[in-house]
Protein backbone atom coordinates (compact mmCIF):
# COMPACT_ATOMS: atom_id res chain seq x y z
CA UNK A 1 0.00 0.00 0.00
CA UNK A 2 3.07 2.77 0.73
CA UNK A 3 4.09 1.74 -2.27
CA UNK A 4 1.39 2.85 -4.37
CA UNK A 5 0.88 5.78 -2.77
CA UNK A 6 4.23 7.14 -3.07
CA UNK A 7 3.71 6.28 -6.63
CA UNK A 8 0.71 7.94 -7.20
CA UNK A 9 2.42 11.44 -5.46
CA UNK A 10 5.30 11.01 -7.41
CA UNK A 11 3.26 10.90 -10.94
CA UNK A 12 0.60 13.95 -9.61
CA UNK A 13 4.09 15.82 -8.57
CA UNK A 14 5.12 15.85 -12.45
CA UNK A 15 1.84 18.10 -13.52
CA UNK A 16 0.89 21.39 -13.01
CA UNK A 17 -2.05 22.08 -10.89
CA UNK A 18 -5.24 24.91 -11.05
CA UNK A 19 -3.26 28.24 -12.07
CA UNK A 20 -0.02 26.60 -11.78
CA UNK A 21 3.51 26.30 -14.12
CA UNK A 22 6.43 23.91 -13.46
CA UNK A 23 9.54 24.90 -15.03
CA UNK A 24 12.48 21.94 -15.71
CA UNK A 25 15.60 22.04 -17.08
CA UNK A 26 16.74 19.12 -18.79
CA UNK A 27 14.88 15.45 -17.99
CA UNK A 28 11.02 15.57 -17.75
CA UNK A 29 11.56 12.68 -14.55
CA UNK A 30 13.04 15.27 -11.85
CA UNK A 31 11.61 17.90 -9.79
CA UNK A 32 10.65 21.19 -11.12
CA UNK A 33 13.53 23.70 -10.67
CA UNK A 34 10.48 26.23 -9.58
CA UNK A 35 6.73 26.50 -9.45
CA UNK A 36 4.16 29.60 -9.98
CA UNK A 37 0.75 30.98 -9.73
CA UNK A 38 -1.02 33.03 -11.57
CA UNK A 39 -0.22 36.51 -10.10
CA UNK A 40 -2.26 38.45 -12.86
CA UNK A 41 -4.26 37.49 -15.31
CA UNK A 42 -6.28 41.14 -17.94
CA UNK A 43 -8.32 41.44 -21.23
CA UNK A 44 -7.63 45.18 -22.46
CA UNK A 45 -10.24 45.03 -25.44
CA UNK A 46 -7.78 43.23 -27.55
CA UNK A 47 -5.19 41.25 -25.78
CA UNK A 48 -5.31 38.41 -22.68
CA UNK A 49 -2.21 38.95 -20.55
CA UNK A 50 -1.64 36.31 -17.83
CA UNK A 51 1.43 36.37 -15.61
CA UNK A 52 2.52 33.69 -13.84
CA UNK A 53 4.85 34.16 -10.98
CA UNK A 54 7.13 37.65 -11.81
CA UNK A 55 9.13 35.26 -13.95
CA UNK A 56 6.23 34.41 -16.62
CA UNK A 57 4.01 36.01 -19.15
CA UNK A 58 1.68 34.70 -21.30
CA UNK A 59 0.02 37.39 -24.56
CA UNK A 60 -2.55 35.65 -26.21
CA UNK A 61 -3.56 37.99 -29.46
CA UNK A 62 -6.68 35.80 -30.41
CA UNK A 63 -8.26 33.96 -27.31
CA UNK A 64 -11.14 32.10 -28.23
CA UNK A 65 -12.81 28.55 -27.47
CA UNK A 66 -11.65 25.68 -28.30
CA UNK A 67 -7.97 27.12 -30.00
CA UNK A 68 -5.14 25.16 -30.17
CA UNK A 69 -2.20 28.28 -30.71
CA UNK A 70 1.68 26.90 -31.75
CA UNK A 71 4.14 29.60 -31.04
CA UNK A 72 4.58 31.14 -34.68
CA UNK A 73 1.51 30.45 -36.09
CA UNK A 74 -1.36 32.97 -37.07
CA UNK A 75 -2.61 33.44 -33.23
CA UNK A 76 0.52 35.26 -32.52
CA UNK A 77 0.63 33.53 -29.09
CA UNK A 78 3.61 34.43 -27.24
CA UNK A 79 5.25 32.55 -24.09
CA UNK A 80 8.12 33.79 -22.11
CA UNK A 81 10.06 33.29 -19.17
CA UNK A 82 12.43 36.50 -17.87
CA UNK A 83 11.63 38.19 -21.58
CA UNK A 84 13.11 35.14 -23.34
CA UNK A 85 10.66 34.19 -25.91
CA UNK A 86 10.04 30.31 -26.00
CA UNK A 87 11.54 28.77 -29.26
CA UNK A 88 8.47 26.12 -29.30
CA UNK A 89 5.46 25.26 -27.50
CA UNK A 90 1.40 25.08 -27.45
CA UNK A 91 -1.40 26.70 -25.50
CA UNK A 92 -4.60 24.87 -25.86
CA UNK A 93 -7.75 27.26 -24.81
CA UNK A 94 -10.71 25.09 -23.51
CA UNK A 95 -12.71 28.32 -23.11
CA UNK A 96 -12.17 31.86 -23.57
CA UNK A 97 -14.66 35.40 -22.75
CA UNK A 98 -14.09 38.42 -22.07
CA UNK A 99 -13.71 37.56 -17.94
CA UNK A 100 -12.27 34.41 -18.02
CA UNK A 101 -9.86 31.83 -19.45
CA UNK A 102 -9.27 28.17 -19.49
CA UNK A 103 -5.97 26.88 -20.85
CA UNK A 104 -2.97 24.40 -20.70
CA UNK A 105 0.64 25.03 -22.33
CA UNK A 106 3.70 23.75 -22.70
CA UNK A 107 6.89 25.50 -24.33
CA UNK A 108 10.08 25.14 -24.24
CA UNK A 109 13.41 27.91 -24.30
CA UNK A 110 16.58 28.29 -25.86
CA UNK A 111 18.28 27.30 -22.50
CA UNK A 112 16.50 24.56 -22.23
CA UNK A 113 14.21 24.91 -19.73
CA UNK A 114 10.83 23.64 -20.44
CA UNK A 115 7.58 25.24 -18.70
CA UNK A 116 4.01 23.73 -18.34
CA UNK A 117 0.95 25.44 -17.09
CA UNK A 118 -2.87 24.89 -16.25
CA UNK A 119 -4.57 28.01 -16.37
CA UNK A 120 -8.11 28.34 -15.18
CA UNK A 121 -8.50 32.52 -13.99
CA UNK A 122 -10.50 35.80 -14.00
CA UNK A 123 -9.75 38.28 -16.63
CA UNK A 124 -9.40 41.50 -15.01
CA UNK A 125 -9.06 45.05 -16.77
CA UNK A 126 -5.58 45.86 -16.79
Amino acid sequence: MKWFVLTLLVACAGHPGKNEVLATHGGDSKAPDFKAHVTKATFDGKLVVIELGPRIRVVIARCYAHARQVIGDHDHVAIELDRQGATAGELDIADCTTKHVVASLWAELAGGTKLEASIDADLAAP
